[in-house]
C-alpha cells in the first residue's frame, strides 16, 4: 500500500511549521474532525478550541497535511518527545480514505520519528510493546 501511495502522483505530504500557518492549519483541521463527528455520528469531550493554541505553538507537535491534487483531504497531529512519537489526531474526507493519504501521512510520521532518534511510536492508544 504504501509503495503504491508514494507513487501516487496526486498526493502530497507536509509538515507544517510555521506557527501562523500551524494555527490555519488547525482550524482546517477543526472544520474536517466536525464534520467526521456528523458523518460517523460520534460524539467525545475533544474541544478543538480548547487544544488549538496548545497544539499549534508547540513544536513537539506535528502537523502532517496530506493534499489530492492541491484539495486538503487530511490533516494528522502527533507529538514527538525524545523517546516516543505519539500519533493523536486525525481527521480527513472521504477522498482520503479512498486515496490511502492515511498511509502516507502515518509513514512520514514514523520517518521523522525516526530520525529524531525515537524508539517508540505510539500509534493514538495501541499498545505499542505488543
Amino acid at each position: 500500500m504504501l509503495r503504491r501511495v508514494e507513487r501516487t502522483p496526486s498526493l502530497s505530504a507536509r509538515f507544517v511549521e510555521d506557527v501562523e500557518e500551524r494555527l490555519a492549519c488547525f482550524d482546517a483541521f477543526s472544520v474536517l474532525y466536525s464534520e467526521l463527528k456528523k458523518q460517523r455520528g460520534f460524539s467525545n469531550s475533544f474541544d478543538c478550541a480548547a487544544y488549538r493554541d496548545l497544539a499549534a505553538r508547540d513544536p513537539r507537535h506535528l502537523f502532517v497535511e496530506v493534499r489530492d491534487r492541491g484539495e486538503l483531504v487530511l490533516i494528522r497531529i502527533a507529538h514527538l518527545t525524545a523517546e516516543r512519537c505519539t500519533d493523536f489526531f486525525t481527521a480527513s474526507t472521504d477522498r482520503a480514505r479512498a486515496s490511502g493519504a492515511a498511509t502516507l501521512a502515518i509513514w512520514r510520521l514514523i520517518e521523522r520519528a525516526s530520525a529524531a532518534g525515537c524508539k517508540v511510536f505510539d500509534h493514538g492508544g495501541i499498545d505499542p510493546a505488543a
